[in-house]
C-alpha cells in the first residue's frame, strides 16, 4: 500500500512533506505507515485516496481498480471535472465535498471559483 502511495506522489511531482502540509496528515503518521507496511487507519486511507482521486481499493493495491477517479466519484463526468480541479492547489479542499455532487454542482462551483480568480488577476 505504501508503494502505491509513493507512486501517486511521484506521478503528481509531490514530496511527502508537501502532501503532509496539504492534507494535514503528519509526516510521522506516514513514516509509521511505511515502517509497519500496510497498517494505516481507514480514515487516513480515505483522505489519501480522496486527495489523489483514487479508490481506497486502488490505494491498497487492488490491480482491478487502477483508474483514477473512477470508482471514487459516483458519476464519470464528475470524476473528469474533479481531475481538472485537482490541478489547482487553491481548491483541493473542495474535492472531499464534491464526492456526492452532481456534475452540474461541480461545474457551478468551478465556474464561480474561476470567475473569482479571473477577477483577482484581472484576466476577465
Amino acid at each position: 500500500m505504501y508503494e502505491r502511495f509513493l507512486l501517486l506522489l511521484e506521478k503528481n511531482n509531490m514530496s511527502v512533506a508537501e502532501f503532509s502540509r496539504k492534507t494535514g496528515i503528519n509526516q510521522s503518521t506516514l513514516s509509521n505507515w511505511k515502517i509497519r507496511n500496510n497498517l494505516i487507519s481507514i480514515k487516513f486511507a480515505r483522505i489519501i485516496a480522496s486527495f489523489f482521486g483514487v479508490s481506497v481499493e486502488y490505494l491498497m493495491g487492488d490491480e482491478d481498480n487502477l483508474s483514477e477517479d473512477e470508482g471514487y466519484y459516483y458519476d464519470k463526468e464528475t470524476a473528469k471535472l474533479i481531475a481538472d480541479l485537482r490541478k489547482r492547489d487553491d481548491i483541493v479542499i473542495l474535492l472531499n465535498a464534491a464526492r456526492n455532487a452532481t456534475p452540474n454542482d461541480v461545474r457551478v462551483a468551478y465556474d464561480i471559483l474561476k470567475s473569482i480568480n479571473e477577477a483577482k488577476n484581472g484576466t476577465r
